[in-house]
Parts: C-alpha cells; structure tokens; sequence
C-alpha cells in the first residue's frame, strides 16, 4: 500500500499478475493501490502502456473484459468522483467504455473505499464489491485526462491507442463553460463565494 505517500505513481502499484480471460488467452493485471498523487496523470497513463508494451513483447493475446465488466467500471469511476474524491477530469460513461473495452491491459486495483458499488456486485474476476479507488483515478486522471498525449507517445512503442483520440472531448468542449452547479459542487464548505462562473 501506498500508506498516504504520492511523491511517485510507481509506489500505487500493487502488483502486475498474468490472468486468464474466459476463452483461456492471458493478459496482464495492474493492481494499483491508493491513494495515488492526482497531479501525476502522465505517468499513470505512461504506467499503463508500458504494461501494455511488456504483455506484447510476452505475447500474451490481451485483456478482453466481459460486458458486466465493462458496466462496473462505469459505474465505480462515476460514483468514486460523486460519493468519494472528485476527478480532476470525469470521464463520461461512453469515454470509460472506450478505455475499458480498447486498452489491452486490465487496470485493477484493491479496495480503498468504504463504500460499494450498488450494481454490477460479485462479478467473478472483480473480488470486490467496494470502490477500487487507484483504478477509478487511473482511468480518469491518467487514460481519460491524458488521452491525447498518451495516444501520441503510444507511437514511440508501436503500439496505437489512436482510440483515444475520441476521449476527453467533453473536457475540451467544457473548459471555460462550467456550469455553476458543478462549480458549486468542488468548493470547500466554509469558503467565502464571492462569484459564480460565467457570470459578469
């Protein structure tokens, strides 16, 4: 565990095990603990690929999720940025299933939160039913987040994640346009509020 130290995204993972998918290929799971620096999107992203360039050179075949596993992850990032710790960026349910079905790499992780998942519970190659918070993170802020800029330095390792150049337009599309709820939403209670944005 990480025990609260975020000085460096390498110190979130658990560990990197080979499992099995239902039709009997292999791929590689990251288990990364929490919590994990926020600020380092990059370098969990970078985490990722590097895995993903580690399971070709093995020749292992690559993740490939169940649909109910795909639903989980939807579900467990949206609800991580509601009920736990907002996301710097929170990607929206098609953009998680984009990473999720796309990225050959299962990012895992161990339980960091108290509260649990209210649907898509006891699937059998998720062993826990509680909120993965280092995967949840991992996927917003690192895959979703730094989309763009990991789709491009994919290339140095001949690998094509060009899939992500379909995510994180909502962030574009939203930068300088935040509505005053969600505005409301991230200020820390008993702060002075002294405007709302996009009002004059």
């Amino acid at each position: 565990e990480t025990q609260g130290v975020v000085a460096a995204p390498i110190e979130g993972i658990n560990k990197i095990s080979i499992e099995k998918n239902p039709d009997g290929t292999s791929y590689l799971s990251v288990y990364f603990a929490g919590p994990i620096r926020s600020a380092g999107g990059t370098a969990q992203g970078l985490t990722v690929l590097m895995t993903n360039y580690i399971q070709n050179k093995l020749g292992l075949e690559g993740y490939r999720p169940l649909e109910e596993e795909v639903e989980r992850y939807v579900h467990e990032v949206i609800l991580y940025d509601r009920r736990c710790k907002p996301l710097q960026y929170c990607p929206t349910e098609d953009e998680i299933r984009t990473i999720v079905r796309k990225v050959p790499v299962c990012v895992d992780g161990d339980p960091t939160e108290d509260v649990e998942v209210m649907a898509h519970r006891d699937i059998k190659r998720i062993p826990t039913n509680n909120i993965r918070g280092g995967a949840c993170l991992v996927i917003g802020e690192g895959l979703a987040l730094k989309a763009k800029k990991l789709a491009k330095k994919a290339k140095d390792f001949g690998i094509n994640w060009d899939f992500l150049l379909s995510v994180g337009k909502k962030k574009a599309e939203s930068e300088g346009a935040q509505d005053s709820a969600s505005f409301m939403s991230e200020i820390v209670g008993g702060r002075p509020i002294f405007s709302f944005s996009n009002t004059s």
